[in-house]
């Protein structure tokens, strides 16, 4: 995080910038960040109104699953060892000692000290999206009508991008 700017892409605040990354300004250095491929914890998309300019309330619940934790926190030492190579410390790799602002009460490099900064700093490279039942209206199962209308929801329709997916 030496560059100013990317604080901001990772939803990181001004002041945890200044707290946690501001030594590390304009110098070199690296940065792994390992992420789930596939989470296991589920987040929900809810309307908070009829109203289309009004913006959804998006609920990550990321790391609720604890076996996500678990993995999460193999991918951090995984990186750590990266850090130990003989061709990192060829160039001076260290960890940042510094702890994660907010989980100073847990003990360095333990678990718990990882999973809160696994929920203190997080993102996500994916799209959110999910799936939803398709077919005719009489089935009270369907979310979608043959022609991607929301049911129920006037001039709300989905996007069907499954087709692009197969392709690759």
């Amino acid at each position: 995080m030496s560059d100013y700017m990317v604080h901001a892409a990772f939803g990181i605040t001004e002041r945890q910038f200044k707290q946690f990354f501001a030594d590390s300004l304009y110098k070199h250095s690296w940065f792994i960040w390992p992420l789930l491929m596939k989470p296991k914890s589920r987040g929900e998309i809810l309307l908070k109104s009829d109203d289309m300019s009004v913006y959804p309330r998006i609920i990550g619940n990321y790391f609720d699953d604890p076996d996500d934790v678990r993995i999460a926190v193999k991918g951090i030492r995984l990186a750590i060892e990266v850090s130990k190579t003989q061709a990192m410390q060829k160039y001076g790799s260290k960890l940042m000692e510094k702890p994660v602002p907010g989980c100073e009460d847990h003990e360095h490099d333990s678990d718990d000290y990882w999973e809160c900064a696994l929920k203190t700093y997080t993102i996500t490279l994916c799209h959110h999206s999910d799936t939803c039942k398709m077919g005719r209206k009489d089935d009270k199962t369907v979310v979608v009508d043959t022609r991607l209308k929301v049911l129920g929801i006037n001039n709300l329709r989905v996007v069907d991008d499954s087709h692009r997916r197969k392709r690759r």
